[in-house]
């Protein structure tokens, strides 16, 4: 079975198209639970982080401090790019020994990795279709706002560190419009999903 990656801005709506893609039997591979997993106390990821970023990131349990950490990286493009050296390649490594596991134990598995900066890191060469999730801009920083508890300057300045949707299209086999509703994404990922299976 083909290896998709799914992409799109945050906001765009992957975790809802991810969740339904499951049910339909996909196998998923989020890159931000990995994300969170390399961050975890102890880990040589948030050593590297509390080496560059200090230990004001983390809680005293050691749990790192997401929101702060978001602050800073989002005001300080290079802070950014340290942070994505330091985690990019751990997700990126785990994610594909991830989906070669899953194939090796069942070939005809769908499987899916999620993740934002799927292209961005490069991801997109080494999966075999890219679906990318696209949205009003308006309707994804609200999203933003809602579920990261941020203005909208705050949510503007994390959408525009991100590549440009008008780039990503360039990259993506098939692209989802999430404009007309959840009904409607459904019933574009059940198309797509179903297309693939009988690859």
């Amino acid at each position: 079975m083909p290896l998709i990656g799914l992409t799109g801005s945050i906001g765009s709506g992957k975790s809802t198209a991810s969740r339904y893609l499951a049910g339909l039997g996909a196998v998923i591979i989020d890159a931000d639970l990995i994300s969170r997993e390399a961050v975890k106390p102890g880990a040589e990821s948030s050593k590297r982080i509390e080496e560059r970023f200090g230990r004001d990131v983390f809680f005293e349990d050691g749990a790192l401090n997401r929101k702060m950490l978001a602050d800073m990286i989002f005001a300080d493009e290079s802070k950014r790019k340290a942070l994505n050296d330091i985690l990019h390649p751990v997700i990126a490594d785990e994610m594909f020994k991830r989906a070669e596991e899953q194939i090796k134990k069942r070939p005809d598995s769908v499987v899916v990795l999620v993740a934002p900066l799927l292209i961005e890191t490069g991801m997109h060469k080494k999966v075999d279709s890219v679906w990318l999730i696209t949205a009003d801009n308006d309707a994804v920083i609200s999203r933003i706002m809602e579920r990261d508890g941020c203005t909208r300057a705050q949510a503007q300045r994390r959408l525009a560190s991100q590549m440009p949707e008008s780039e990503k299209r360039l990259h993506s086999d098939v692209i989802f419009e999430n404009d007309k509703g959840i009904g409607d994404l459904h019933l574009k990922l059940k198309s797509a999903f179903d297309a693939i299976s009988r690859q």
